[in-house]
């Protein structure tokens, strides 16, 4: 169960890492390879 709170967390971080990107750096969105 631990393991799957790391995984929870890990991509809970990415999450506000990619919002925060998007926001204040917009003009290197398109460099990311996810699709927005």
């Amino acid at each position: 169960m631990e393991i799957y709170i790391e995984i929870m967390l890990v991509l809970l971080v990415f999450w506000l890492v990619a919002n925060f990107w998007m926001r204040f750096m917009p003009q290197y969105a398109t460099q990311l390879p996810i699709p927005i």
